[in-house]
């Protein structure tokens, strides 16, 4: 069959806008899979960024929380070299606790800490030691029946510093860790002599009285203006035993 003329330039005309409208098409696909590419490429870095704002934030949270530590404990050089200029006497003043009485027989090196919140908590009651102190300065003056065990106490006479006498007990606490303390009087001794935590930082003598050769402690204070606990670095230099 003959095609007359004018239906074969329709023909023509048909295929030829096939073909660009086949072109138009694929030109859309590729456009959009460009964008879609595009998208997809920026999208890891999005994501990226999610991933490395919680570490950040962590690592800020780190950073804060060591600022806060630092903070909350007193480490100036200016607080060092003024408690290394405090030397405690050898033995406990006799003007200061006795009223220039002799009574210190045999003494130990004297101690001294910085009270702390639980050394003034009503509910614990009691005065802390080193342990190394206790070793080295204590239990060399002490005869075996004095010798505080995990079930034994030993009665004590404390002096303030003005002469006035306290009863208490050194005790060796056996738990996790194990600690020498003075307690049962403790309390009343702090609060009778109106101690604050940080500030007050207590001096004192463990001896044996020259005439009841009882065991005995002298204990006095020194008020600075620290107002947080002293830092590893500060105790480690200034409370050598």
């Amino acid at each position: 069959m003959r095609l007359d003329e004018e239906e074969l330039r329709a023909i023509i005309l048909a295929s030829f806008a096939l073909k660009h409208f086949r072109l138009d098409i694929l030109l859309e696909e590729e456009r959009d899979g460009t964008e879609i590419l595009s998208e997809e490429d920026g999208e890891p870095e999005e994501e990226g960024e999610d991933e490395r704002a919680p570490k950040r934030k962590k690592k800020a949270a780190r950073v804060h929380g060591l600022s806060r530590k630092v903070r909350q404990e007193e480490d100036s050089d200016e607080t060092l070299n003024l408690l290394l200029r405090c030397n405690p006497p050898e033995i406990p003043p006799a003007e200061l606790f006795f009223d220039g009485e002799d009574m210190v027989g045999e003494c130990s090196k004297p101690f001294w800490k910085q009270l702390t919140v639980s050394d003034l908590d009503g509910g614990l009651c009691r005065l802390t030691f080193q342990k190394e102190y206790v070793v080295k300065a204590l239990i060399p003056l002490l005869e075996d029946s004095e010798r505080p065990g995990a079930n034994k106490a030993t009665q004590v006479t404390v002096f303030g510093k003005d002469g006035a006498a306290h009863q208490m007990m050194l005790k060796m606490w056996a738990g996790n860790k194990m600690m020498y303390v003075l307690s049962s009087g403790w309390k009343e001794f702090h609060t009778h002599y109106k101690f604050r935590e940080h500030c007050d930082f207590v001096i004192g003598w463990m001896f044996r009285h020259k005439q009841t050769r009882k065991i005995c402690f002298a204990i006095t204070s020194r008020r600075f203006h620290a107002q947080k606990p002293l830092s590893s670095r500060i105790r480690k230099s200034v409370f050598k035993y």
